[in-house]
């Protein structure tokens, strides 16, 4: 009777090495000698400034990953704001998470209320897609309340909402989304 095994030599080496990232996937004989080469400074000052420099640049890349997001929301506001100004009548002020995640909340300042009737019309269907997953999102409807969107008729310098369902917090922070209300459309909307 053969011992159980639990998986073959060369699966293992090859999970190890993706777990340990960076060593090249490749076959290995089971009497190969594995190698993982190290850098070790050899003396005790350089070892102390090789993690210093390892601290510093830890420290220096988080304040760049903070404000990485933030930047997109105001570009792509920068970008597109004026043609929204001016042919659709509104500014967008953002989608963003609400109800812990599972929805979206769309919202617009009304600057022209003739040319953003559109978006207020209750005949207008209205969805988000997510462009990772290219999924419609629609605008769910409760029973006693209806559709959770504002309908009426359009006032200038009044500030809008269309509520999107999110299921599973599919629309990440940070993603890129797609509003789409009858005819009106915008692309590329950074979730805040």
């Amino acid at each position: 009777m053969r011992p159980y095994r639990s998986a073959p030599f060369r699966f293992r080496f090859c999970f190890a090495a993706v777990l340990l990232g960076g060593l090249p996937l490749r076959s290995v004989q089971a009497d190969e000698p594995i190698v993982i080469p190290q850098f070790v400074p050899k003396d005790a000052a350089a070892a102390k400034a090789l993690a210093e420099q390892g601290k510093a640049g830890k420290a220096s890349e988080a304040p760049s990953a903070a404000h990485s997001s933030e930047p997109s929301a105001a570009v792509w506001h920068q970008r597109h704001d004026d043609y929204f100004r001016r042919n659709w009548g509104i500014e967008i002020l953002g989608v963003r998470h609400v109800s812990s995640g599972y929805m979206l909340e769309f919202k617009y300042r009304i600057l022209d209320s003739a040319k953003a009737a559109v978006l207020n019309e209750k005949r207008s269907k209205a969805f988000v897609i997510d462009e990772a997953t290219d999924t419609r999102l629609a605008v769910p409807a409760m029973e006693n309340i209806g559709e959770l969107r504002q309908s009426s008729s359009p006032e200038e310098g009044r500030v809008y909402y269309i509520i999107f369902g999110n299921p599973g917090k599919l629309v990440k922070k940070d993603g890129h989304v797609d509003v789409v209300i009858g005819r009106f459309r915008a692309d590329g909307i950074v979730v805040e």
